[in-house]
């Protein structure tokens, strides 16, 4: 999973590895197999100083970053040797410092306290180690001469829309003799009470938890989007990540509500990295997967339905240090109908990347128009005309399309999986894999373009009683066959409030 740091070059690796499901007469590609082929893109746009290549933020027309490029193009070296990635000329802009891997909590703090505005990971909680801060260039470059060995990369970090859905309020009634067409599609429907024990952390606008189709089992977990600030939320807040935009709420009923969810027993934590208008920054998905990397409860997946353009590397190390520890983080495409992999998170490996079918208005093969597609899709979900939960009120329904809305039926086939097979946790991800996609059908999605390829792969909810079949070691059992009734979820335990601090004084920064 692994790919290189791109230091004195401009490539980043893919992979591409072949699993084959049980019941399939063809592999399943696998992006995150140990076993690859590497793609390398060679589209971004550069400059280098003092042997240092700079990394403009790919928000295109921007014409400082233009005058940027061509006045370092110009300049004299300097000494520092740390990849910068950089969006605009002589601003102060918010830059995400990823650490060396050994770095501590006191180096991080070192570094904090050379800057009035700075914000820190915990590395001795196992967290990926980084820091946030607001600079100009120049101060960057400063900062940089001081810890030329303590910084692997700078990456800026930019305010910018998450291209979020919109949602058509529905007046469907709350309770429905059947299910919505894309659980029925993935056979989510046919055993009920799934996911139980399992948590699923919903990085989005946060969720409404007490809408009455979640249960009781939906719960507040941290809220970076409302102040800017990371906030530890007692899981019975009803006003930490509380979503008043209306996404995250859809998206977390997807994944877990009765009726319209995948998993309707698993455990839904709100997580909201997005601010009410559909805008964040990358650092907020960061503090938010670092807090379930070092306190988050297992068996754990993480949910994404966040897109933005370009590609951030303190992401993807952030993702992957998640998916190494046993967790499963699962992110739409992007609803652009061009290649997923120029956006994030999608273009991350270690992530399952969903794109969505179902037609212009559902309950169709055809790909959804919107999606994006290309080789860094690993499963196509349904995400046309999705109904589910809704923010308005504790009954309110609401319908949308996108990819969206593909990932989270996704998230809950991985929620089941993580129930039927208790040893998940600590396999690697390409057996977590393909426990997932024992259960599915290929060549099924049509109208997919044909170039860049795409997978063509649908992955099914797992039987009741998990056929032995799928098992990948002779120690692998399935776990005792689910009753039909759901138990009791019981109320979590806060866990410790992880240290949040920062040096000097922190605001918003938009």
């Amino acid at each position: 999973m692994a790919r290189a740091l791109l230091l004195a070059g401009l490539a980043w690796a893919r992979a591409a590895a072949g699993l084959t499901s049980a019941g399939d007469p063809e592999p399943v590609p696998l992006r995150r197999g140990t076993s690859s082929t590497p793609m390398v893109r060679l589209d971004r746009e550069f400059f280098t100083h003092a042997d240092v290549p700079i990394y403009p933020h790919p928000k295109h027309g921007d014409t400082g970053v233009q005058r940027l490029l061509e006045r370092e193009r110009r300049r004299a070296p300097t000494q520092s040797a740390v990849p910068i990635y950089p969006h605009a000329v002589e601003t102060h802009r918010l830059w995400i410092l990823e650490l060396v891997s050994n770095a501590t909590d006191k180096e991080a703090q070192v570094l904090c306290q050379e800057v009035e505005i700075c914000e820190t990971s915990y590395p001795n909680s196992g967290e990926l180690p980084f820091v946030v801060v607001r600079l100009t260039l120049e101060e960057l470059k400063a900062l940089l001469d001081r810890y030329p060995v303590l910084v692997k990369f700078a990456e800026e970090d930019v305010f910018e829309t998450m291209n979020l859905e919109f949602i058509d309020a529905d007046e469907s009634p709350l309770e429905r003799r059947t299910y919505p067409w894309g659980i029925q599609s993935i056979n989510a429907d046919l055993s009920r009470g799934r996911g139980v024990g399992v948590n699923v952390y919903v990085l989005d606008t946060g969720i409404r938890t007490t809408h009455a189709s979640f249960g009781g089992r939906a719960f507040a977990g941290v809220d970076v989007a409302t102040t800017g600030s990371f906030t530890h939320c007692a899981p019975s807040s009803t006003t930490c990540a509380a979503d008043r935009h209306g996404h995250g709420t859809h998206v977390a009923g997807t994944v877990g509500a009765s009726t319209y969810g995948v998993a309707d027993g698993a455990t839904l934590w709100a997580m909201k990295v997005i601010d009410d208008l559909g805008f964040g920054y990358v650092k907020w998905s960061l503090l938010a997967e670092q807090w379930v990397l070092s306190s988050g409860a297992r068996p754990a997946v993480v949910s994404m339905s966040v897109v933005s353009i370009g590609s951030s590397m303190a992401e993807k190390d952030s993702i992957d240090r998640l998916v190494e520890d046993g967790v499963t983080v699962v992110v739409a495409a992007g609803n652009q109908n061009t290649d997923a992999c120029d956006y994030n998170p999608a273009w991350i490996p270690s992530a399952i990347t969903v794109a969505s079918y179902g037609g212009p208005a559902g309950s169709s093969p055809a790909k959804s128009s919107f999606s994006n597609y290309g080789s860094c899709i690993d499963v196509w979900a349904p995400g046309s005309s999705i109904l589910s939960t809704y923010h308005l009120s504790d009954t309110s329904l609401g319908t949308s399309s996108g990819t969206s809305m593909a990932c989270p039926h996704v998230s809950g086939l991985v929620a089941i999986m993580y129930e039927a097979y208790p040893s998940a946790g600590s396999m690697n991800a390409s057996q977590r894999w393909s426990l997932l996609t024992a259960t599915s059908r290929s060549g099924w999605v049509t109208e997919i373009p044909q170039s860049p390829h795409s997978v063509n792969l649908v992955a099914e909810a797992i039987p009741l009683a998990p056929s032995p079949t799928t098992s990948l070691t002779p120690s692998l059992t399935p776990a005792p066959t689910t009753s039909m009734t759901p138990s009791p979820t019981p109320s979590p335990t806060p866990s410790p409030q992880p240290r949040r601090s920062t040096c000097r004084h922190r605001r918003r920064h938009r």
